[in-house]
């Protein structure tokens, strides 16, 4: 579905990216763990040109997305972020139409229709004429994922989505990422979160430093035998 060859990205004389090599198939849950500072959250805001990459290539479906449009791009490639973005002057049923109308991606009636069976998926189907600013964290970065999933992508990217949560609050908004994960999304997820990681994903990498130190299809075995000594010892202070 895509891949990146020999990405590299720099901010004025600082190289972030040195040189990424990536696949992601369809159905991957992919883990991109490491520090921070290690050029995670911009490889993957790199993937749907938030970030103008300084060179290599990203492919999706085998077209350079230098050549695709960049609105239906990010149709096809959505995010959720760290923080959780939501349109705090709009209630959460207009947070959710937004997207899907502007871009005629649906009509009102079929919107409408997603969006309340996405909101009684998440169990906030009562929210719907609430405000950002009434919602827990926790409530308001499910209402953020259910939005990328309005534009029915093919691919989502997760920011570290729980890194601004309080801890409590944390495992609804996991949980819902491992149900995409049952019904077949494909994801790439920035996360501190280990043991999610070891249970959800099927493919990690680890970064430092603007490179890959390792990549792996069974991060169980991985979590219990990495092999390279800057995985053990990063593994070493999160485990």
């Amino acid at each position: 579905m895509l891949k990146v060859e020999n990405l590299r990205k720099s901010f004025k004389d600082k190289e972030v990216l040195k040189g990424i090599n990536l696949t992601i198939d369809k159905g991957d849950i992919l883990a991109i763990i490491g520090p921070s500072g290690s050029g995670k959250s911009t490889l993957l805001r790199s993937l749907n040109k938030l970030e103008e990459k300084s060179s290599g290539n990203i492919y999706f479906h085998d077209k350079n997305i230098d050549d695709l449009n960049i609105n239906k791009l990010r149709e096809e490639i959505g995010m959720v972020f760290q923080q959780f973005n939501l349109f705090s002057n709009m209630n959460i049923m207009d947070n959710l139409l937004a997207a899907p109308l502007n871009t005629g991606k649906m009509n009102r009636e079929n919107a409408e229709k997603k969006a309340l069976e996405l909101l009684e998926k998440i169990g906030l189907s009562d929210k719907k004429k609430s405000y950002p600013d009434e919602l827990s964290g926790g409530q308001k970065q499910r209402v953020a994922i259910i939005r990328a999933l309005m534009m029915e992508p093919e691919l989502m990217l997760f920011d570290e989505p729980t890194s601004a949560l309080d801890p409590e609050m944390v495992k609804d908004v996991l949980d819902l990422m491992k149900d995409l994960a049952e019904e077949g999304m494909t994801m790439a997820i920035v996360t501190h979160e280990m043991e999610f990681a070891k249970e959800v994903s099927n493919k990690i990498i680890i970064m430092d430093d603007g490179e890959i130190v390792e990549k792996s299809k069974n991060p169980k075995e991985f979590f219990n035998n990495p092999k390279e000594d800057r995985s053990k010892e990063f593994l070493s202070k999160v485990l």
